[in-house]
């Protein structure tokens, strides 16, 4: 499976073992048998969308601008934590859901690189904080989500200096 990310953003690299429990590099073979889910989540405006991997593994692209919608989609759908958060950008209807989506303790968060500048975005910041996450930029990486690779791809140099 292959995702992208090709937003404007901000953040740091994060690799782990090939195969490991933490988003990383590297490649493992999906078990036999396996399932990937991919969920487009009925958030209202904006987008979110949930993957799962075989093993049980999250990941969140987006969280869309109702908080409320995306916690009630959440707990439909049993994700009780998150292993990887990805902000396409930090406009409000694909960040709002994450504020609240941060309590389930993602291990990293992708961004584009370009930090927002609403209070909306701080209070993402805070609360990824507080959950310890790995902030990460989008840096055409490959991502492990259990036996799931995902590959984030940067933005175009042109979104890399300017936020549109």
């Amino acid at each position: 499976m292959t995702g992208s990310l090709a937003a404007c953003g901000w953040i740091r690299q994060q690799d782990a073992a090939p195969g490991g429990d933490t988003p990383g590099t590297g490649a493992a073979p999906v078990p036999a048998g396996g399932t990937v889910t991919i969920r487009f989540l009925d958030v209202g405006q904006g987008d979110a969308i949930l993957i799962r991997s075989p093993e049980g593994k999250t990941a969140l692209v987006d969280g869309g601008r109702s908080a409320e919608r995306l916690s009630a989609q959440l707990e439909k759908h049993g994700v009780t934590r998150l292993d990887l958060m990805i902000a396409s950008h930090a406009d409000a209807d694909h960040i709002a859901g994450l504020v609240p989506a941060a309590a389930l303790k993602p291990r990293v968060f992708i961004n584009n690189g370009l930090g927002g500048t609403t209070q909306t975005w701080e209070r993402l910041v805070r609360a990824l904080q507080a959950a310890d996450a790995t902030f990460t930029k989008a840096s055409n990486q490959t991502v492990n989500l259990g036996s799931v690779k995902l590959r984030v791809i940067a933005p175009p140099p042109a979104c890399r200096t300017t936020r549109t």
